[in-house]
């Protein structure tokens, strides 16, 4: 551990504040280059299966059980063994497996007994 922090003056406050900023920020840029997190991933792009994991919040063994059944897309090259992902057709299926709100149920009653009257009346 170092010795007593002495600060004189607000300039040295601040130097010291932005310095350790920047260096902390320096470290998390970098592990976000390692480790490839951070970065927007094209939706036209292929994944393997542990950034399809990411992606869909689910466990690496899920992921399989759901290809396995069908459940989930995902295409196998010829000759690989390997599990690939289209990025886009992942977010696709996620949003396909929405649950409609009570408000959006109400409204969607409302349209069809509406649309059922009008039809009665003609």
């Amino acid at each position: 551990m170092e010795g007593p922090l002495i600060i004189t003056t607000q300039q040295e406050l601040t130097e010291l504040i932005q310095r350790a900023v920047s260096a902390e920020f320096k470290k998390v840029t970098e592990y976000l280059k390692v480790s490839g997190e951070g970065k927007a991933l094209p939706e036209t792009k292929n994944c393997l299966i542990e950034a399809a994991s990411k992606i869909t919040g689910l466990a690496i063994s899920t992921i399989r059980t759901k290809c396995h059944l069908g459940e989930m897309p995902y295409f196998k090259p010829p000759g690989t063994k390997k599990l690939q992902f289209v990025i886009a057709e992942l977010r696709a299926w996620m949003e396909s497996g929405k649950v409609k709100s009570v408000e959006e149920m109400e409204e969607e009653t409302d349209n069809y007994l509406t649309s059922k009257k009008k039809k009665k009346k003609k």
